[in-house]
């Protein structure tokens, strides 16, 4: 039977372009955080990015775009 993926819900920009087999970095608040190895992604029309790792699934909101959905930044 397959785990279940954790999901992490993310306000910050990317650091460098994405790719399959290397690794996020994605700049935040707090810092910047390194992912695993991405398997797959998506950017949605809306800026949101879609970014899934072996463990996790990541949601990156654009900082503008969680401003104006009401997310404390």
């Amino acid at each position: 039977m397959f785990a279940k993926k954790k999901r992490v819900e993310l306000v910050g920009s990317l650091e460098y372009p994405l790719a399959i087999g290397n690794a996020a970095f994605i700049k935040e608040a707090a810092g910047l955080r390194r992912t695993s190895t991405v398997q797959h992604f998506i950017q949605m029309p809306s800026g949101v990015i879609h970014i899934e790792t072996k463990n996790t699934r990541y949601v990156l909101r654009p900082p503008e775009k969680a401003a104006a959905k009401g997310v404390r930044v």
